[in-house]
């Protein structure tokens, strides 16, 4: 089996290296971290140069936030599903980002198993949201 190329655009530097450091441990047989930005500005940079299949965007970022990159990312590289994840799980933010074409809304407190699930459904072409935001 082929695995997910996923990028992550989160700020917090060790919640994102812990993050990465638990899918590569766990889950390295079906996941692939191909890139890594520390806001929207730099994901695009980045892009630029390497195209995952999915994005994890976390949505309170400086300099760019995810919304604002996701806008962004729809324009410039349609193939590519964004998955929102982040620790603010304003309805604001929820309706926002499902306007802007979002496959998926996870809370940062969400269950690595449960996004691992959420990154397999999103790549099949499907939608996921969690209990907390249906």
């Amino acid at each position: 089996m082929e695995r997910i190329q996923l990028g992550i655009a989160e700020d917090n530097h060790r919640y994102r290296k812990n993050f990465i450091n638990e899918l590569i441990l766990n889950h390295s047989d079906e996941i692939l971290i191909t890139l890594e930005a520390v806001n929207g500005s730099d994901l695009l940079q980045k892009l630029k140069f390497c195209q995952p299949q999915i994005i994890l965007m976390d949505i309170d970022m400086p300099v760019m936030d995810g919304i604002e990159a996701t806008l962004h990312v729809r324009d410039l590289y349609p193939e590519i599903k964004v998955v929102v994840f982040t620790q603010f799980d304003i309805e604001n933010n929820i309706i926002e980002m499902n306007l802007l074409g979002t496959k998926s809304f996870l809370g940062k407190s969400q269950s690595t198993e449960e996004i691992i699930s959420a990154i397999k459904i999103v790549n099949s072409g499907g939608i996921y949201y969690p209990k907390e935001v249906e």
